[in-house]
């Protein structure tokens, strides 16, 4: 009775053994399947990408004024030129001779105008008078002469012709005298407001005449209209050019500017301020910073997506950076320094909850968690986990071996709590697999 007593209290004991056994070893295959990281405190960035094009900030063709004949050219491209220096000279032609005219134009309609505000002196009005009494006396001659004729032609002595005759010089000597009349009675009055209106506006006509023949004697000399480099030289000495053709094309490229489209959805993240990085495949391990300059308004519509343009400015003070270059374009919408962050891999959303798995003495343990910022890779843990907390992440395909455990050749290292970039991201060196 003893020894079967005692037999079954082993064979109990070892089944209860070989339950813990089994269970660590599940507990064990459970744990396995899972990568632990530690939450540490970092950088985290949200940031929106695109591809885009430089251009430069300010881009200026310079076009004739006049139509001539390219006579020389003084810049080459890729000079640097100073507002105001000289670009091109055409020729002249006809425009001296021309200038000339209209010169002389203003002198006579400034003259005419002058002497009429002036008055005729006292010599002028006496001789006025005179002509006026000499009209006065010859229609007087001419009345006189008419009735005569008149008398003559009833008694037959003249043709009806010769009466005629007479009569229409009365009628000139009628027309002469009113015009004596006028001169004289306008020479004591002084001169009429609209004569000297008339005289006034074919003064300011020739002024202008003179004005516009001058401004394109001045524009056959082509000045650089800002401080800049010139980008393209599109004429030849001999060239005939007319007005709007462009002479050569010049671009401020102390600063650049990068326009890419940007999603409707991400368009209200984005507001002019906002910091922007910039990667370029012509320059290889450069990055270049700016910021955004202006948000478009008017969406564009290609292949069923809506997208905007953003325009953001970059210095080039070193001139690096040139037009038409593909630009990598990353907008930093927010960015957090200090705070707590995490593989967004290990989220689970669980019936409108936020939890993480964290391993425990038995296994994974559930935990409830608040989070704040995120990006593709990163997220912000603002409750619910500390720095000393080990966070297991479930292993993706690759990572597991046939037989269900953790492909050791790819451990996962710790949170750096540096920052590095990858593709257009601002990503967090955390839980970032080792090759």
């Amino acid at each position: 009775m003893v020894v079967s007593l005692i037999a079954l209290v082993g064979i109990v004991s070892g089944i209860f053994g070989w339950q813990r056994v089994r269970g660590a070893r599940d507990n064990q295959a459970l744990q396995a399947r899972f990568q632990e990281v530690n939450p540490h405190i970092g950088e985290i960035t949200e940031s929106i990408s695109a591809l885009g094009n430089l251009e430069p900030y300010l881009r200026v063709e310079v076009k004739p004024e006049v139509d001539g004949k390219v006579e020389r050219i003084f810049v080459k491209q890729g000079e640097l030129v100073k507002k105001g220096q000289r670009i091109v000279k055409i020729d002249p032609g006809d425009l001296p001779v021309i200038l000339k005219q209209a010169e002389a134009g203003v002198l006579s309609a400034r003259a005419k105008l002058n002497k009429l505000l002036a008055g005729p002196d006292a010599s002028d009005v006496a001789q006025m008078e005179t002509s006026y009494e000499q009209a006065r006396i010859s229609l007087d001659d001419a009345k006189k002469q008419l009735a005569r004729d008149e008398a003559l032609f009833h008694n037959g002595a003249i043709s009806e012709q010769q009466f005629q005759d007479s009569r229409s010089r009365v009628k000139l000597a009628e027309q002469q005298f009113i015009a004596a009349k006028e001169k004289l009675d306008s020479a004591r009055s002084g001169p009429k407001k609209e004569d000297v209106e008339v005289a006034r506006a074919e003064l300011a006509q020739a002024e202008a005449n003179l004005a516009s023949i001058k401004r394109q004697m001045d524009s056959l000399t082509v000045v650089a209209p800002i401080d800049g480099t010139i980008t393209d030289v599109a004429v030849q000495e001999g060239d005939v050019v007319k007005q709007g053709a462009t002479l050569v094309t010049l671009a401020d490229l102390t600063k650049m500017k990068a326009v890419i489209p940007v999603n409707e959805i991400d368009m209200p993240k984005i507001v002019p301020g906002q910091q922007v990085a910039i990667t370029l495949d012509a320059l290889p391990g450069q990055r270049f910073h700016g910021k955004v300059s202006s948000v478009g308004y008017e969406g564009q519509i290609r292949d069923n997506i809506v997208t905007y343009e953003v325009t953001a400015d970059i210095p080039n003070p070193d001139g690096k950076l040139r037009g038409g270059m593909t630009a990598d374009v990353t907008v930093i919408l927010q960015s957090k320094k200090d705070v707590l962050v995490l593989p967004v891999d290990a989220l689970q959303e669980r019936y409108g909850r936020t939890i993480v798995l964290v391993a425990g003495q038995d296994g994974p343990v559930p935990r409830n968690v608040k989070v704040g910022l995120r990006n593709d890779s990163f997220v912000e843990i603002v409750d619910g986990l500390s720095e000393e907390d080990r966070v297991l992440i479930r292993e993706t395909a690759q990572q597991m071996t046939p037989s269900g455990y953790s492909d050791t050749r790819a451990p996962f290292r710790s949170f750096s709590g540096t920052r590095v970039p990858s593709g257009n991201q601002f990503r967090i060196n955390m839980g970032v697999p080792r090759h």
